[in-house]
């Protein structure tokens, strides 16, 4: 089986490489290795469906998951399949998926890797709200202040200053020191 990626981000699985007229090598050469998104579905995850109960939320995420590290034409791509970040072949099957990630804690909650330039698998995935994973991204500048170290956001935020201002200050070239301790 080929995986082909339609237009609107779905993935589909098709026996015909002639059929998949957006296939792209690199996929096939993902799949071929074994990494991303490797193998079609597992038979009990039918769209919209597992195991004869309707999914929930976690399905989009999944599929989103899987989209982003496997499909070239993903406008994430670049952050995740390009990368070189893959989905565990296990996950190839949105049961054992959630098996290993449990159900979202509530709508806010997004998936999270905890080791940003790890691949998505057990171990490395968990569900956290937007600002724990806003303090978990490869563009975060770390600083030490006051012998902390942490994101330019969360050291203005403890020192009760606007993060706003920390990170435009540093951008102009001032000290971390100046650009907390200044008044402002």
């Amino acid at each position: 089986m080929f995986l082909m990626y339609l237009a609107d981000g779905d993935i589909a699985w098709t026996t015909a490489l002639a059929n998949a007229s957006r296939f792209d090598e690199a996929s096939a050469t993902a799949i071929a290795d074994g990494l991303s998104s490797a193998g079609p579905p597992c038979r009990s995850c039918p769209a919209g469906a597992v195991g004869g109960r309707r999914v929930g939320p976690e399905y989009s995420v999944w599929q989103g998951m899987r989209t982003r590290c496997g499909n070239k034409n993903h406008v994430a791509w670049h952050r995740y399949g390009g990368r070189g970040i893959r989905v565990c072949d296990k996950w190839s099957c949105y049961e054992a998926f959630l098996a290993d990630v449990g159900p979202r804690p509530s709508a806010a909650h997004t998936l999270d890797r905890i080791d940003n330039d790890g691949n998505y698998e057990p171990g490395n995935v968990r569900w956290a709200l937007p600002s724990e994973q806003a303090n978990n991204n490869s563009r975060n500048r770390i600083i030490a202040y006051a012998g902390i170290a942490d994101t330019v956001t969360n050291i203005a935020i403890r020192f009760g200053r606007r993060p706003q201002l920390i990170h435009s200050r540093l951008a102009q070239g001032w000290t971390i020191e100046r650009a907390i301790n200044f008044p402002g």
